[in-house]
C-alpha cells in the first residue's frame, strides 16, 4: 500500500513539473498573411496585415523595388497590423515585407508586396517673369516647384482672348526662350506646373511687349524725273520697317535747314513742285517701333521733263511714217527728229515737226530709205532730253 501511494505522489510530482515547465515556452510566431500596400496620399503608402497569434509586435521592411539586397531595406516596428509610411520618394515603386516578433524569436517574412509613391498635384508657380531679349524673343522665366517633373509655358496675343489661338511649350527647365514672335506686338504670358498627378493652377499673367530689330537701310533706292517739276522715288521693301522717311533737297544746297522729309508707309513716292531745272539728292531710312536705320545711297534726279517713252514706228504708205509715243505730263508739245544715213553711209539727225500729239504721221520720207525716231517733250523754253530710239525701219 505505502509503495503505491508513493508512486502515485511521484506521478502528480513530475505532471506538476511538466506542467509548469511547458507554461513558461512560446511559440515562434508564423509569417504574416495577406499583406497589403495602398498609396492613399502623395509620397505614402498604407500597409496592413492580418494580426499573427503570439505575436507581440511586427517589423515592416521597404525599399526601392529598383535597389536590390537587405541592406538597401529600410524598417519601422509596431505593435499595430497596419502602418503608413510617409516621406517616400515620388513616382517610385516601393517593396513590402513583414516579420512577426516575440520573446521567442521571429517569424519568416511575408510576401512581398509592392505599390507606386504619388506625387501631390503641384503648386502653381510662382515669381514669373517675362523680358524682351531680342528681336521678336521673350526670355521667360519661374521660380521651381516641388514635386513639378514639367511645366508648360502658354503664350498668346494680348488682342486675341480666346484658346484658339493659344501656343504653349513644355519644358523640364525653369526657363524657356521663346522665338519667332510677332514683332510690335503685345503677349500674355502664363506658366502651370505638372507632374503624373496633374497640373496645376496657371501662374499669374505677365503681359510683355515684343519689339522688331532696327530695321536695315533701305537698298536700291531710284530717282526719275516723271512730270514738269516733278520726280517720282521709289526703292526696295525693308524686313521689320513699318514705315520710311524719304529726305530731298537742292544738291547745291544742303544745309539741315533746307532738307526736307516726307513719311510714307509705301515704297514709291511722286515729290512735286520742285523748282524747274535743278538737280536734287534723295536717301531713305526706314523705320520701326525700335527705331530708324541708317541712311540709304544718296541718288540724284533733275527736275525737268522726263524724256517720252514707250516710242514706237513702223511705215505707213509710200514716203510715209506712223510714229507715236507716251503722254508726257507738263509737256506743252513735241519735238519729232529722225536720224537717216546719207549717200556715204554716215548717220544724220534732222527735225521732222514739232506737234501736241503723242501720235503722228510723218509725210515726204525717202523711199527705200532706212529711219529711226526720236522725240523731246517741251514745255516753254524747257525740253526733255531724247527718248529711245524707235528702232530702224524702211520707208516703202
Amino acid at each position: 500500500m505505502k509503495r503505491f501511494f508513493y508512486h502515485l505522489f511521484s506521478v502528480m510530482l513530475i505532471s506538476l513539473v511538466l506542467f509548469v515547465s511547458c507554461s513558461d515556452v512560446k511559440i515562434i510566431p508564423a509569417e504574416p498573411q495577406n499583406v497589403t500596400a495602398i498609396a492613399s496620399d502623395p509620397c505614402c503608402i498604407d500597409v496592413s496585415w492580418d494580426a499573427v497569434y503570439g505575436a507581440t509586435s511586427y517589423v515592416v521592411y521597404y525599399r526601392l523595388s529598383s535597389e536590390y539586397g537587405e541592406e538597401k531595406s529600410k524598417k519601422i516596428e509596431t505593435e499595430s497590423t497596419y502602418i503608413r509610411i510617409e516621406e517616400l520618394i515620388g513616382e517610385k515603386t516601393y517593396d513590402f515585407w513583414v516579420i512577426a516578433k516575440n520573446s521567442t524569436g521571429e517569424s519568416d517574412r511575408s510576401d512581398v508586396v509592392s505599390a507606386k509613391s504619388y506625387f501631390p498635384t503641384p503648386t502653381k508657380p510662382k515669381n514669373m517673369t517675362v523680358t524682351a531679349s531680342g528681336f521678336c524673343c521673350m526670355d521667360v522665366s519661374w521660380d521651381a516647384v516641388d514635386s513639378a517633373t514639367c511645366y508648360i509655358v502658354y503664350y498668346r496675343l494680348s488682342s486675341e482672348d480666346n484658346d484658339e489661338n493659344l501656343q504653349k511649350i513644355e519644358t523640364e527647365k525653369t526657363f524657356i526662350k521663346i522665338e519667332n514672335l510677332i514683332g510690335d506686338k503685345t503677349y500674355d504670358f502664363w506658366v502651370t506646373a505638372k507632374n503624373s498627378t496633374g497640373e496645376s493652377d496657371k501662374s499669374n499673367v505677365v503681359s510683355a511687349f515684343s519689339y522688331f530689330p532696327t530695321p536695315t537701310e533701305p537698298q536700291n533706292v531710284k530717282a526719275t524725273a516723271s512730270a514738269f517739276r516733278c520726280i517720282n522715288v521709289s526703292w526696295n521693301a525693308v524686313d521689320c520697317a513699318t514705315s520710311y522717311v524719304l529726305y530731298y533737297c537742292l544738291s547745291a544746297d544742303d544745309s539741315e535747314e533746307n532738307l526736307q522729309k516726307i513719311e510714307t508707309e509705301k515704297t514709291f513716292i511722286k515729290i512735286e513742285n520742285l523748282i524747274d531745272d535743278e538737280i536734287y539728292d534723295f536717301w531713305v531710312i526706314a523705320k520701326n517701333s525700335t527705331g530708324e536705320s541708317d541712311r540709304s545711297n544718296i541718288v540724284s534726279a533733275k527736275s525737268c521733263l522726263p524724256a517720252p517713252t514707250a516710242l514706237y514706228a513702223y511705215a505707213q504708205g509710200t514716203g510715209c511714217a506712223r510714229v507715236s509715243w507716251s503722254l508726257v505730263n507738263g509737256a506743252n508739245s513735241y519735238e519729232l527728229y529722225a536720224e537717216e544715213r546719207d549717200s556715204s553711209g554716215r548717220l544724220k539727225e534732222k527735225t521732222l515737226l514739232k506737234t501736241t500729239s503723242t501720235t503722228n504721221i510723218v509725210l515726204r520720207l525717202t523711199s527705200g530709205q532706212r529711219y529711226r525716231f526720236y522725240v523731246k517733250a517741251v514745255r516753254g523754253t524747257k525740253t526733255s532730253g531724247y527718248s529711245l530710239g524707235s528702232g530702224w525701219i524702211i520707208i516703202h
